[in-house]
């Protein structure tokens, strides 16, 4: 059985998810009225566990100075309010970023934060697309408070290995 609420796998035998600390329900048969209000519930408490909480990524800025390129600015941006994220589902950034000429994986700095508390930083490496045109970046929540992020262009999308949060949701 799994957690409504994070995900968690393997929890049938708790009182309370070992990670988020909802309730685990004792249902008995196929009551669908009752996993309707315990999908609603589980719903607001994921919401309400996650408030505050946002993740983005640091994006650098470059400008040409004759011929070459040069590092202009870095740049943290916000991808995602953490609330509004869904297990399983993307949420894309309207945002559209310039390719970078990358024949294999990038790696993207990124980042969640609570309200006014420092951010926590990592680094993901997810494939770049091939492709010519701009690439728009996603967010999706895993099982267990970890996030991919995905990128993706008019052909492909690809996501990224997991960031883990659960350490800092409590």
């Amino acid at each position: 059985m799994k957690c409504y609420v994070c995900g968690t796998d393997n929890i049938e035998s708790k009182a309370r998810c070992p990670l988020c600390g909802f309730p685990v329900p004792r249902i008995v048969g196929d009551n669908g009225q009752e996993m309707e209000k315990l999908k609603e519930m589980a719903g607001k408490y994921r919401q309400k566990k996650l408030e505050g909480w946002k993740t983005g990524m640091t994006i650098y800025r470059h400008e040409k100075k004759g011929e070459d390129l040069e590092f202009n600015v870095e740049q943290k941006i916000c991808l995602a309010d953490c609330s509004e994220l869904q297990i399983g589902e993307i949420f894309w950034n309207d945002q559209k970023f310039a390719r970078v000429d990358a024949n294999g994986p990038v790696e993207l700095k990124v980042w969640v934060q609570k309200a006014q508390q420092p951010e926590k930083y990592g680094t993901v490496r997810v494939q770049a697309p091939d492709s010519e045109g701009f690439w728009q970046v996603g967010v999706r929540m895993q099982d267990g408070w970890k996030l991919q992020f995905v990128l993706k262009d008019d052909k492909k999308q690809f996501a990224s290995d997991d960031f883990s949060m659960d350490e800092l949701i409590q």
